[in-house]
């Protein structure tokens, strides 16, 4: 076996180059962060990453050749200070364009990986960022502490993104996360170590997302 093994394992690293692009306009998408992952079955998984550029182009070098999936993340504007136009604010909440990460909504984008450049372009589609607030009057929350989960389930049952923490400065929490257009899901909120008024520890609440980012809920802490 060890054979057979050893010239695979002495093959040079490849790359994986591309462009990621709006799936609507074409438009050039920067900011976007980029992981290429490998599951090995008899060692640790391979996890790559990048950010497009200006451009849109992306470059993950040194890559043990395989086969990968590659998740794409648009951040938020305000993670981009010079992109805040980027956002409109109307009634005190963040509306930005958002873009569905393929890792939630499918099964990735598939990439193979040999020992030299492979191009993998990436259209990502538009979706609706949706947003909880959640009201912490004393000061419980820590969300780097995942006291509070909160997930999304399609129709089917399947859980399809997290909604994570972002933007907290004064005033309630928000947390985010970026659905299709239109379609009918669940939010799933688990309390850890943190009490919600009006609502138990685990429960589920369903929400239709329309055309512009809905705030799906609004929770209070005790």
């Amino acid at each position: 076996m060890a054979l057979f093994i050893a010239p695979l394992l002495a093959q040079p690293p490849g790359s994986i180059t591309g462009t990621v692009t709006s799936l609507d306009s074409n438009v050039a998408l920067s900011g976007v962060h980029l992981v290429a992952a490998s599951q090995r079955p008899d060692a640790a998984p391979i996890l790559l990453e990048a950010t497009s550029a200006d451009d849109g182009r992306y470059s993950i070098p040194n890559v043990p050749p395989g086969d990968y999936s590659i998740c794409a993340q648009y951040k938020p504007a305000a993670t981009h200070g010079s992109r805040r136009d980027l956002w409109q604010m109307s009634a005190g909440i963040d509306q930005e364009i958002a873009y569905l990460d393929p890792c939630d909504w499918s099964s990735g984008i598939q990439a193979s990986v040999g020992t030299s450049e492979a191009t993998v372009n990436i259209r990502l589609e538009r979706g609706v960022s949706l947003t909880v607030l959640v009201d912490d009057p004393v000061g419980a929350l820590d969300p780097s502490a995942a006291a509070l989960q909160i997930f999304v389930k399609d129709s089917s049952g399947s859980i399809r993104a997290a909604l994570h923490p972002f933007a907290h400065v004064d005033g309630p929490h928000r947390y985010r996360a970026v659905v299709p257009k239109s379609g009918r899901y669940s939010l799933v909120v688990h309390a850890r170590g943190v009490s919600l008024v009006d609502h138990p520890s685990d429960f589920e609440l369903p929400i239709e997302t329309a055309s512009r980012p809905p705030v799906a809920a609004r929770l209070r802490l005790r």
